[in-house]
């Protein structure tokens, strides 16, 4: 039987993170402040290159190793949106404006503000008090799609579309081809090397809750 994507589902509520109303829909979204670092998407793609990484590698290494590294009590969410030449790491939680600075060090970081979650921006890397997970969101991932692929450089945003092997194994193989995009695997770890240090990350559905709502 072809395998299909089953991974673990979390669901995070919008009081977790001290939000207020917040959703992943951009409509909502466009009115809710997060801590924002904004990076040179060139230098943040040769970056990755380095290493033999796509953009999305490089980031959810450097995210999970500073979470890590500087770990929080409390929940906290990394958003992403890609837009023409910049990236935008959008850092949503109660604790996340002193403990992010770690953001600041990394190649290509361009700029830092308290900034409105971009339109498209997507939940990214999730770290919920003790451990870091690359999360998709489950309400825009393909429905039964045995390989899947992320396009991050689109100019109407991040899209996640099923594909078929060959273009799984092009995008999968060729990382410095590709750099915009990610193969999204079927293992619930991923394992991912950078300047010579490696890092075991779970990969996660994410469902967010409107406080709204509850």
């Amino acid at each position: 039987m072809a395998k299909t994507y089953q991974f673990q589902k979390l669901t995070v509520s919008m009081r977790d993170l001290g939000s207020t109303g917040f959703t992943h829909d951009p409509e909502i979204t466009k009115g809710f402040l997060a801590h924002t670092y904004v990076f040179d998407s060139a230098k943040a793609s040769e970056d990755a290159k380095e290493s033999g990484l796509t953009i999305d590698q490089s980031l959810t290494f450097e995210l999970a190793k500073g979470f890590q590294c500087n770990p929080l009590d409390s929940p906290s969410l990394a958003m992403l949106a890609i837009k023409h030449s910049q990236i935008h790491v959008c850092i949503c939680g109660k604790k996340s404006k002193v403990e992010a600075r770690w953001l600041a060090s990394l190649p290509g970081f361009d700029d830092y503000g308290k900034d409105i979650i971009r339109p498209g921006a997507i939940p990214f890397v999730f770290w919920n008090g003790q451990y870091c997970f690359r999360v998709h969101d489950i309400e825009r991932f393909p429905r039964g799609s045995q390989y899947a692929i992320q396009d991050f450089g689109s100019v109407i945003g991040t899209l996640t579309s099923g594909c078929k092997k060959d273009e799984f194994d092009w995008v999968r193989n060729d990382a410095n081809r590709y750099v915009e995009y990610s193969a999204i695997s079927h293992n619930n770890e991923i394992v991912l090397r950078k300047r010579g240090e490696s890092l075991t990350i779970t990969q996660a559905f994410l469902q967010l809750l409107d406080k709204k709502a509850e």
